[in-house]
């Protein structure tokens, strides 16, 4: 009965296992952040100071921070270009 359970636990979590797997194969649109940066500083932000994890551009008063990856989501890149007031 025990060996019964077991082989049925272990197909339980294999079977989570490979789904937790196929639903992180999602695929994600990056951009570089250099070009995120390069669209910023283009329509008139400057670099106001580096962060501990972040990099704060501004314009005026409005401030943006540009997360310190090589690439950014798409979604995030979307975001902080909405806020800029460019998309």
């Amino acid at each position: 009965m025990a060996a019964l359970f077991n082989c049925i636990f272990q197909k339980v979590l294999t079977n989570a296992h490979n789904m937790r797997i196929i639903k992180s194969r999602k695929e994600v649109m990056l951009l570089k952040r250099r070009d995120l940066i390069e669209t910023l500083t283009s329509n008139g932000y400057e670099l106001y100071r580096h962060g501990s994890n972040h990099d704060i551009y501004q314009k005026g008063k409005k401030q943006i921070a540009i997360p310190r990856h090589k690439e950014i989501v798409e979604d995030t890149a979307r975001g902080i270009l909405k806020e800029a007031g460019l998309k």
